[in-house]
């Protein structure tokens, strides 16, 4: 049985990942693994701490916009049911004033 997580909850899981990993590697990096790699180690292991914030942030962004369009989308949906009930209402008194006669 698979699992359904839906895209949001995924690209969050992802982004904790990336983050958690930029985190844990600076730590390590600037503790355990100081001046222990060798020059093209060093490059490579902080090129791959740029490359994990890198992609944490640009999975910030992604959620940032789509959770912007969503909101949009349920904006636009509740003025549409408002304006859908006022027109209702209108109608309403309408036909209530023709009926007493005013």
């Amino acid at each position: 049985m698979a699992l359904s997580i839906s895209r949001t909850a995924r690209r969050r899981i992802w982004g904790g990942v990336f983050l958690g990993l930029a985190i844990l590697m600076l730590f390590l990096g600037e503790t355990a693994l100081a001046g222990r790699l060798s020059p093209g180690g060093f490059l490579g292991y902080w090129g791959l701490c740029f490359l994990c914030t890198c992609a944490a942030i640009a999975i910030a962004f992604f959620d940032v916009r789509e959770t912007q369009q969503n909101i949009r989308s349920a904006q636009r949906e509740l003025l549409g049911d408002a304006l859908k009930e006022i027109q209702l209402d209108a109608r309403a008194k309408k036909q209530k004033v023709r009926k007493n006669g005013r």
